[in-house]
C-alpha cells in the first residue's frame, strides 16, 4: 500500500467486491447487497495502477513504445592498443543503415505482442545494420564494457544500444592487474650479479631501470605511476626480474660459472625441509 499510485480506496472496494470475496457493511452480498450495483471502479484500471507504477492521474496505467532490444558485441584489440586507446571499425548484420521494420512497424512480432516472430526482420524489429567506427578509451581492460546509445536494434520508441565488450590479447611480457603492470623483464647472469641500467618501455614512454648488484631470479622492482593510466588514475608497473642462464654450450662459459660457486655464502639447500 506504501507503493506510488496505490489507491486505497479502490482497493477496498475491491475487498469488499464479488470479486474480491469480502461483504459490503450491513449487507450479505457485495458491495449494494444482492442484485445491487457492483463497485465503482474498473478492475482494469487497479491491477494497471498496481503493477505499472504509475502515479496519480492514471498517467502510468499503459506502457508507451517499447525500445528496440540492445546489441552486444566483442571485439579483441591488442595488450598496447588497450592501454593506449584506439579506434575499432564494426559492422552490424545487415550491411546497411538500420531501420525499422515495415511489416512488424518495428515490434519484431506479426499479429501483436504475442503474435509470431516478424520473418522480414527475423524478429528483430529492424532491417539493416552498418558499419561504423568507435573509439575504445585508453586503459580498457579484458571485459571492459562500452555502452553506445542509440546504435541497437529498432523499435517503435527508439532504438536500443550497443554494448561493446573488450577482448585483450595476451602479452608475451606484460601483464596486468587493475591499472598495475607487470613486467617479467629477460637480464643477464651478468646484469644480474654485477648490477645494470637497462631501458624498460612503459605505457608513457621507456625509462632507465637500475638492477641493484647480486639481484635474485623473480626480484620485483617498482616503477611509481608508470601502469595504466585511465582517467585521472595511474598504476605502478611492477618489473621482475626474470635472470638467463646462457642458451648456448660453450666451454669457456662453462669453466667460468664453475668458478663461481666459491662466491655463495653457504649451501644453497643447507636449511631445505618437508
Amino acid at each position: 500500500g506504501l507503493r506510488e499510485g496505490f489507491d486505497a480506496q479502490r482497493a477496498r472496494a475491491y475487498a469488499r467486491s464479488p470479486f474480491g470475496g469480502g461483504r459490503a457493511p450491513g449487507g450479505a452480498g457485495g458491495a449494494g447487497g444482492p442484485g445491487g450495483p457492483g463497485p465503482d471502479f474498473d478492475l482494469g484500471d487497479l491491477f494497471g495502477d498496481l503493477f505499472s507504477g504509475g502515479g496519480g492521474g492514471g498517467g502510468g496505467r499503459r506502457r508507451g513504445p517499447q525500445r528496440g532490444r540492445d546489441v552486444a558485441v566483442r571485439v579483441e584489440v591488442g595488450f598496447t592498443e588497450a592501454l593506449r586507446g584506439t579506434e575499432v571499425t564494426l559492422q552490424l548484420p545487415g550491411g546497411g543503415p538500420a531501420t525499422p521494420c515495415g511489416a512488424c512497424s518495428g515490434s519484431g512480432k506479426i499479429g501483436g505482442p504475442h503474435g509470431n516472430p516478424c520473418g522480414a526482420c527475423g524478429g528483430r524489429g529492424s532491417t539493416g545494420g552498418g558499419s561504423f567506427t568507435v573509439r575504445i578509451p585508453k586503459g580498457a581492460d579484458d571485459g571492459s564494457r562500452l555502452r553506445v546509445s542509440g546504435r541497437g536494434e529498432s523499435g517503435p520508441g527508439g532504438a536500443g544500444d550497443l554494448i561493446i565488450e573488450t577482448r585483450v590479447k595476451p602479452h608475451p611480457y606484460f601483464s596486468r592487474t587493475g591499472l598495475d603492470l607487470l613486467l617479467r623483464l629477460p637480464i643477464s647472469l651478468e646484469e644480474a650479479y654485477c648490477g645494470a641500467t637497462v631501458a624498460v618501455p612503459t605505457p608513457s614512454g621507456e625509462v632507465s631501470l637500475k638492477v641493484p648488484p647480486c639481484s635474485q631470479p623473480a626480484t620485483r622492482l617498482r616503477l611509481r605511476e608508470r601502469g595504466v593510466a585511465r582517467g585521472n588514475q595511474c598504476g605502478d608497473m611492477l618489473v621482475e626480474l626474470d635472470v638467463r642462464l646462457p642458451d648456448r654450450a660453450d666451454a669457456a662459459a662453462q669453466e667460468a660459472i664453475k668458478q663461481t660457486t666459491a662466491a655463495y655464502s653457504g649451501p644453497l639447500r643447507e636449511n631445505l625441509r618437508l
